[in-house]
């Protein structure tokens, strides 16, 4: 009896041990929204980047949605837009039918269907339709839907009307660079309107006749010149940086700009070669790798939304390994596979081979970051050893932009 009075007791204690754990759980989860995306291709997920804004936000932004209640691409945009808010408390958004509610339609101003409107105290920001969806060509063989391109326009929307100060990168030019006005396979025009969607102001800076890269610039970046640059040009580019500016070079194999002094002293070493990766290229092309991403904060997101990039024609970008100037730290971006070499003969005509003598081999780097961290503002280099990655013809390919 004893026995079983004491089963009872147990019985009775563990009863009520799980009762009062599933009323915790409940009470918690009443109170926080616990979120999971469990499709394969993660459709339900923001990227990291729209995550991380919207995590720092700081002023409300009120969204107004004009569609009307029937149209298929109000649903795409009510779950985007359901993200934005379980994101971020000061995102608030209604939807609108403007043929139900011309009143409302006509206090915006607005004439058509599928226009989202942000806003964020004086500032405001409408996305279009053609902005929300890519067309696509139609062909006897093939019929693709629109593709729904929210999530793009809305981040780019929420940091236009909530950016206190635009920042503004300078392109060096007047050296024969990729121009940032050319719309042509080599131009970088489009990555110039990648860089005005994120907010940036975006100029060309012929710096030989400025003399000076102006003060307002944020970044200076030098895309693969032609014809090497004046040696007082790379003395301004060399002041700016000790001042505590931020510099973007890019650099294809076999071209000289001039600046590799000025990169030693920064810890960064430009290898006279091209790499030839046969374990990681793109469609079986040994001068196009595909590299791996180090832990860096210019990378996190590819590696961990594991996006890959691709570099047509690179050169080995490394740290100096000897005598490095104390002060500057350089950081691995990007790496090739083991299976790769710089190749170092460029001027041969048969298909590249390795020569063990001559030619190092892989893995290698091919971009790195350097960072002086002296006096209220560390100054910071980024060298790729490729600039056709950003150039129009690749720039849409894999995660290149």
């Amino acid at each position: 009896m004893r026995r079983y009075h004491k089963f009872l007791v147990n019985s009775i204690f563990m009863t009520a041990a799980v009762i009062g754990i599933v009323c915790v759980l409940y009470y918690i989860a009443d109170r926080r929204h616990f979120r999971y995306d469990l499709t394969a291709s993660r459709e339900f997920s923001l990227t990291s980047q729209t995550v991380k804004i919207l995590k720092y936000l700081d002023a409300d932004v009120k969204i107004t949605a004009f569609m009307s209640e029937v149209d298929p691409v109000r649903e795409q945009a009510s779950d985007l837009l359901n993200e934005y808010r379980y994101g971020s408390g000061r995102i608030n958004h209604r939807f609108v039918d403007p043929e139900k509610d011309p009143a409302e339609a006509k206090k915006f101003g607005i004439r058509e269907s599928r226009v989202v409107v942000f806003e964020s105290g004086s500032s405001r920001k409408d996305v279009l339709e053609s902005e929300l969806l890519s067309r696509y060509s139609f062909n006897p063989y093939e019929q693709r839907p629109p593709e729904f391109k929210g999530e793009e326009a809305f981040t780019n929307a929420i940091i236009a009307v909530t950016a206190r100060v635009r920042r503004k990168v300078c392109f060096v030019e007047g050296h024969g660079e990729h121009g940032v006005g050319e719309s042509g396979d080599e131009g970088f025009s489009a990555a110039k309107d990648a860089l005005e969607k994120e907010n940036y102001r975006v100029e060309a800076l012929e710096l030989m006749k400025a003399h000076e890269i102006p003060a307002d610039c944020d970044v200076v970046a030098v895309a693969s010149p032609r014809k090497p640059l004046f040696s007082q040009e790379v003395k301004e580019i060399a002041r700016f940086l000790n001042g505590g500016g931020k510099a973007l070079v890019l650099l294809d194999p076999g071209r000289d700009a001039g600046l590799k002094n000025l990169l030693k002293r920064w810890n960064v070493i430009v290898g006279e070669d091209a790499v030839v990766d046969r374990g990681s290229m793109f469609f079986f092309g040994p001068f196009t790798p595909i590299p791996s991403y180090a832990y860096h904060d210019i990378t996190e997101a590819l590696r961990t939304e594991r996006i890959a990039t691709l570099f047509p024609l690179v050169r080995t970008v490394s740290g100096r390994e000897e005598n490095p100037r104390k002060g500057v730290e350089t950081s691995e971006l990007l790496r090739t596979s083991a299976d790769s070499w710089a190749e170092t003969d460029l001027e041969s005509p048969e298909p590249p081979a390795l020569d063990p003598g001559a030619d190092r081999e892989g893995p290698l780097s091919i971009a790195v970051a350097a960072e002086r961290k002296k006096g209220k503002k560390p100054a910071r280099l980024v060298v790729v050893g490729d600039s056709d990655f950003a150039s129009n013809r690749v720039i849409e390919q894999a995660g290149n932009r």
